[in-house]
């Protein structure tokens, strides 16, 4: 018999990642699913996995942590990879609580963004059967100001840590598919929104729609 695709995906629990690992299995059906996160999942994703849940394993781990990779590389071939794990609140990092800047606070989670990235990759190299790695990047690499629409292929002018980091992920991604011939591209992401927006611990963006929401019910003007 012959196996499904395998997909594995990093920062599997966050808003973005969790609706790709479900929309990921109910398209492939005969198909399987690692979901890698720092954190077991909570009940709100645990409640919205539960229709896949039988083809999905979850490994918990930490994407900067090269012995959780060799370990993960003694499992089942993975035929394609997401990288979606990320600290996105790097800003809010990166001041003291009497509110003045200070990098240092940030450097844990700009190694997670950076490092993790560089670890996901160096991993799916490895991967006989790999087929395709996507970096989840993030619109916050374009300047702030531009034309409208924004092309895609410029105005790329981070402006914050975060950013930054999303930018340097993409460069590494770029880089190994041209030097190590890893089939890899980078997709950018922007205002996402729905289901499972909440606050996370990494993620502290709340959106516009579920801002407003939230106000309504709650009877607020």
């Amino acid at each position: 018999m012959v196996e499904g695709p395998v997909l594995l995906a990093t920062g599997a629990t966050g808003l973005v990642m969790s609706h790709g690992v479900r929309c990921w299995l109910e398209a492939h059906p005969e198909g399987r699913a690692v979901a890698v996160d720092l954190n077991p999942p909570d009940p709100v994703v645990a409640a919205f996995f539960q229709q896949v849940s039988a083809r999905l394993e979850m490994r918990l781990g930490d994407v900067r942590d090269a012995q959780f990779w060799d370990g993960i590389a003694r499992e089942a071939s993975v035929s394609h990879v997401v990288h979606g794990a990320a600290v996105t609140s790097i800003n809010r990092l990166a001041r003291r609580e009497d509110g003045e800047p200070d990098l240092a606070g940030a450097l844990p989670a700009l190694d997670v963004n950076i490092m993790g990235t560089l670890r996901t990759l160096a991993w799916a190299a490895r991967q006989p059967d790999l087929k395709r790695f996507v970096t989840v990047s993030s619109g916050s690499v374009y300047a702030s100001e531009g034309s409208s629409p924004l092309p895609e292929d410029v105005a790329v002018e981070p402006n914050g840590l975060y950013g930054l980091s999303k930018y340097v992920g993409e460069l590494y991604t770029g880089q190994a598919m041209r030097q190590f011939a890893l089939p890899a591209l980078s997709v950018r992401l922007s205002g996402v929104y729905g289901p499972l927006d909440r606050n996370t611990g990494v993620r502290n963006v709340r959106s516009v729609p579920g801002t407003l929401l939230r106000a309504a019910l709650a009877g607020e003007e």
